[in-house]
């Protein structure tokens, strides 16, 4: 499915919906252009609902809008994508605000923003043995944070690894009263792979890498190349939050 005008796939309502094996790229990048342009968008319309998907090595690249994206007030929910692509660098990647949305063994290039503030954790957005990069084709990518989700309770990034050269890595927030409530982020490797001097030439920024806000983590290790970059959090529980790993000798080992 390649240069469409308005979308790749509209899911406008169904139950057990499938698409396998599939490549969705450059919308709205050809002569017609209509908005939103996304790769896939779920949008239960007319009163209807869209629930259980499944998404099973799905590619989804190269598009005006979103990569994809969920949004809608009511009647969306039960997705699963696994061993999925999706890489964008002029719109948001991925944008998800609905219950339950799974991620498994797929592979994000772009900005990943939004999830669903879930009451609890079956309902939850989950990201589960996950790749997060800043690079592909030699691209810088959109917007200043590989993740940028803030204020909602019970995400979960899981044995996820996530990498950049010039990118700020994630930033990440809960509205949390209660250790329950918060986002997890367990068991996760995070690469630095640039220096402080490339962040903030590109940024215009500080050389805050990582920041967390009511979050809970455990078991993650950073992995920079200089010691200038710091992570910045506010009421993290757990006592193995993380560790830092300097490796002054590795540059860009893990972004091609």
């Amino acid at each position: 499915i390649t240069f469409c005008g308005r979308q790749g796939v509209s899911w406008i309502g169904g139950n057990n919906v499938s698409i396998e094996n599939t490549i969705i790229s450059d919308i709205g990048k050809g002569i017609i252009v209509s908005s939103p342009s996304s790769g896939i968008d779920i949008e239960p319309s007319n009163g209807k609902a869209c629930t259980n998907g499944n998404f099973t090595n799905v590619h989804v690249r190269n598009c005006a809008g979103m990569c994809l994206i969920s949004d809608a007030a009511v009647g969306c929910e039960n997705m699963y994508f696994t061993n999925c692509s999706f890489s964008n660098f002029s719109n948001w990647c991925v944008w998800v605000k609905n219950k339950n949305f799974n991620f498994l063994k797929c592979r994000i290039v772009g900005c990943v923003v939004h999830a669903y503030s879930s009451p609890n954790w079956k309902d939850a957005t989950k990201f589960i043995e996950c790749s997060f990069e800043q690079c592909d084709n030699g691209q810088s990518g959109y917007y200043n944070w590989l993740i940028n989700i803030q204020k909602y309770n019970r995400v979960l990034f899981d044995n996820c690894s996530f990498s950049s050269n010039s990118k700020k890595l994630i930033h990440i927030s809960g509205e949390s009263t209660t250790e329950d409530e918060e986002p997890r982020i367990w068991n996760c490797n995070f690469f630095f792979n640039g220096s402080f001097k490339q962040l903030k030439e590109e940024l215009k920024g500080d050389n805050t890498i990582a920041e967390f806000g009511n979050c809970n983590l455990k078991s993650n290790k950073f992995y920079f190349n200089d010691k200038a970059m710091r992570i910045v959090g506010g009421n993290i529980s757990n006592t193995n939050k993380y560790q830092i790993i300097y490796r002054p000798n590795e540059i860009a080992a893990y972004c091609n």
